[in-house]
Formats: C-alpha cells, structure tokens, sequence
C-alpha cells in the first residue's frame, strides 16, 4: 500500500505485515484512519501473503532446543532484510522509522530481528505470540539493553490459548520492571476476545500507542 498522496518530497515510515491475508487491509485501514487525523505519519505499508499453513510453518521455523531460526526460517529472515527492505528503500522515499506486525507464530518470528546488533525494526507489534523456546528471557533481556529507542506492543486476551497466554503474561510482568528509558512498552489483555479476534481490537490499539510516542520525535528524526 502506497499512501494516496504519496510524493517525492516526503519520507514515508514502512510498516512490514506478516499473516497479510488476513492482517493487511486491518493495518492499512487504521494507517489511513490515523494518517488522515495526523495522529500518524502515512507510511508504506508492505504485506507478506502466507495463506498456506505448511508455508507459514516453515517460514517461521525455529530449532527446538535453542529456539532459534533454522532452515526455511533462516531463509526468510535474510529475505525480510536482504531482498524485501532493501527494495522498498530504492524505489520510494522512506523514513528512518520501521515497524514489523505479527500474530502468533510470525509475531513469534518479528522478534528475531531484536537480536541483530543493528535491529532492523524500530516497533514490534506481538498479537498473541507463540514463543518458541527461552523468547520471554531473551526479549526482556535485550529490550533492557537498548540504548536507541524501542518501541514494543504486546497483546493477549481472556479467551486465548491458554499456555500461550500465561506466557505472554509472564513477560509482561518481566517488561513491565524494566527501567530503560529507551523502551515504549505497551500491553493489552482484552476481556471480550479470543486468539483470533483480538487481532483486530489489538492493531488500532498498537498503533495509536506507538505513535503517541513516535510524534514527538523530530523531523530529522
């Protein structure tokens, strides 16, 4: 999605959305909805189709001894960041601003990119991560670390998955200690939703959020 103004003489942020069969037009929509208002800068957002379970699961592979990327999902994050921004960046004018979206297994797979020693994403929106193994440990960790600013949204819900739930809680009480002044951490933990259904109450709520802070920072910025 390229704003409808879109012009040469303005810098657009990037949003990248994973699961874009069904998370893209909930994620344009609350861009042009904010954009519109000037809650938010309009921005480009970039969606990756992954309808297909087997092709979801393998890009989204991780060992399960260390939790980390492996094989296919190996594969995938260096296209994120070798082939996908890298094409954006030439053929438009982007801001110095990227944020990445993801529900449970790639919201899982967005947080990898926290761990490069140059993060490639600036916000990081989890709708019901599926961790893989020792993740709260590292996200809470590295998050404390940052000496840049971070922002990080985190979301669950009273009818999610339930093991998948009191994890996503237990690292909202981990971040919520953190005393890094760089780190804009929000969270959500909705009454009336479930795994699925919270994604769309979660995804205006992130971004008005993120935004409230990224407002501020300056032009040059």
């Amino acid at each position: 999605y390229i704003p409808e103004g879109y012009s040469e003489e303005k810098v657009y942020p990037i949003i990248v959305v994973l699961d874009a069969h069904y998370l893209f037009e909930s994620v344009v929509a609350n861009t042009r909805y904010y954009s519109y208002w000037n809650e938010m800068p309009e921005s480009i957002v970039v969606g990756i189709n992954q309808y297909e379970k087997e092709s979801r699961d393998r890009d989204c592979m991780y060992d399960d001894d260390n939790g980390l990327p492996k094989d296919k999902g190996n594969q995938f994050f260096e296209f994120i960041g070798m082939e996908l921004i890298p094409f954006v960046e030439k053929n438009y004018n982007t801001a110095n601003f990227k944020m990445i979206v993801g529900h449970d297994l790639t919201a899982n797979f967005a947080n990898y990119y926290l761990f490069k020693e140059v993060p490639l994403f600036d916000a990081y929106i989890n709708l019901s991560p599926y961790f893989a193994p020792k993740m709260e440990e590292r996200i809470a960790k590295r998050l404390g670390e940052f000496e840049t600013k971070k922002f990080y949204y985190l979301a669950t819900a009273e009818e999610d998955t339930k093991k998948d739930a009191q994890r996503i809680r237990t690292l909202n009480t981990s971040l919520s200690a953190l005393k890094n002044e760089n780190i804009f951490y929000y969270y959500d933990d909705f009454t009336e939703a479930d795994h699925n259904s919270l994604a769309v109450q979660a995804i205006p709520r992130a971004m008005s959020q993120i935004f409230s802070m990224y407002r501020p920072i300056s032009v040059k910025e």
